[in-house]
């Protein structure tokens, strides 16, 4: 679903921002998209998720 979201809202080329990144979820649909993201979180676990995420694939 956030795959389809994101290639709605974010055109080719685009920047997405996600202020509320969480584990990632958003920016690895972006990635997957050929987006380009930006993800901020407040919560570390949730950031060593998501950079795992990213780095390593779902």
């Amino acid at each position: 679903m956030m795959a389809a979201l994101v290639r709605l809202a974010c055109p080719p080329g685009g920047l997405l921002l996600d202020p509320f990144a969480g584990t990632g979820s958003t920016l690895v649909a972006a990635h997957r998209a050929g987006r380009r993201s930006i993800g901020l979180e407040l919560e570390e676990n949730y950031c060593r998720t998501a950079v795992r995420r990213l780095r390593h694939g779902p």
